[in-house]
């Protein structure tokens, strides 16, 4: 089990045949592969977008750790699992068209990006998002010329108010 202290990664769910099915990025607070608790075997292939401090458990040490199957901590953890599950219906970054794609993950990850614009680089960023480098460069000028971002030195929002605006009026279409 990890806990994301600092940093972003992604979380790929692949089908059977090994096609990637959806695509979800974690920050700092995430609890990841929790399924390791219940002896399971994690379904996703985390990556690190960024340069990342984790905090980690093997299962066995996390079952010793929150002791006896009734416990109140097993409780908890139970808890943790659901929300763990439910986390999987969140926003697939490959979804969308491109530029909803850049505008969905700079919208979603502003505040990380305002910290450290040029924290993820620009080919895993386009790699995660599943388009070449130079369509995330075309997505980001157009993103930069209608003012919601700053591109200039990594990632910053310029107006979140705006490429909010992109993102709905994108996924209204």
């Amino acid at each position: 089990m990890h806990f994301v202290k600092a940093g972003l990664v992604s979380l790929s769910f692949a089908s059977a045949a090994g096609a990637e099915l959806t695509l979800v990025v974690r920050g700092p607070g995430s609890l990841l592969c929790m399924e390791a608790i219940r002896g399971q075997a994690s379904p996703c292939e985390v990556r690190a977008l960024s340069r990342v401090r984790l905090c980690s458990l093997t299962a066995e040490e996390m079952r010793r750790w929150i002791g006896p199957a009734r416990s109140p901590a097993q409780a908890v953890v139970g808890l943790l699992l659901e929300e763990s599950q439910a986390q999987r219906a969140e926003v697939d970054y490959r979804e969308g068209s491109c530029l909803l794609r850049v505008a969905r993950f700079a919208l979603a990850h502003a505040a990380f990006l305002a910290e450290r614009p040029d924290a993820v680089r620009k080919q895993v960023l386009a790699r995660m998002l599943g388009m070449r480098p130079e369509t995330l460069s075309r997505c980001l000028t157009r993103l930069e010329r209608a003012g919601a971002i700053d591109a200039s030195h990594g990632v910053r929002v310029q107006y979140p108010r705006l490429l909010s605006s992109i993102v709905f009026s994108a996924t209204r279409v």
